[in-house]
């Protein structure tokens, strides 16, 4: 399978590829199931500590063997500041891609 992953700054574009041959892939992010309220944008994904939308990485894309461990990595990376995501996914050791709210991107394929 070839799978784009969506550049969460232009939500119609596709930022990078990945060529799946075995396993999963899941995506998170903060720009598709989000409501803008006075110019602001809210995503659905809440920090359970002070019930507010996230405000750490824009997107987390993470390859594992089965999709539920793929989409708790890219999840649990959501909740976190964006410096402790990028430590927490390199430590995780999973192929991973992510974009921070200053649109810097790093793959790890």
């Amino acid at each position: 399978w070839r799978i784009g992953v969506t550049d969460p700054f232009e939500p119609k574009s596709v930022w990078t590829t990945v060529e799946l041959s075995r396993g999963a892939m899941a995506t998170s992010g903060d720009y598709f199931r989000a409501c803008t309220i006075g110019g602001v944008s809210y995503s659905h994904i809440m920090d359970v500590k002070t019930l507010q939308p996230v405000r750490g990485l824009r997107s987390v894309s993470c390859m594992a063997d089965t999709c539920s461990t793929a989409g708790a990595l890219t999840t649990c990376a959501m909740l976190l500041p964006s410096d402790h995501a990028k430590r927490f996914l390199r430590g995780a050791g999973a192929p991973h891609a992510w974009v921070d709210p200053d649109a810097n991107r790093e793959l790890h394929w």
